[in-house]
């Protein structure tokens, strides 16, 4: 298993998206754990995952949570292909792409 913020964000969005939801929930949990420990995943990390599980509800949470951080990954998430399901989502875009001021 990565060892690396992003290797595990890539591997448990993976997982997901291929019907493998509790091998990626254990690793969305890992996550969680090692938040103070080692690393600090972004947000960005958490939506996409969450997204992938069929959590979009709680994949916007995170997108918020990015924004009012300040995350550096907010000003790529018009391009990135994994947050397409949200595109037609009434929240994404009103909400989130508003208080980015943003285009879609």
């Amino acid at each position: 298993m990565p060892d690396s913020s992003v290797g595990l964000t890539e591997l448990a969005y993976s997982l997901a998206a291929g019907g493998r939801q509790p091998e990626a929930r254990r690793i969305l949990q890992r996550f969680k754990e090692e938040i103070e420990v080692r690393f600090r995943p972004r947000c960005t990390t958490f939506a996409v995952i969450h997204l992938a599980l069929h959590e979009k509800d709680t994949a916007l949470y995170y997108l918020q949570e990015a924004y009012q951080e300040r995350d550096w990954a907010v000003m790529v998430l018009a391009v990135e292909p994994r947050l397409d399901p949200l595109r037609g989502n009434s929240s994404f875009q009103d909400n989130f792409w508003q208080k980015a001021d943003c285009q879609l």
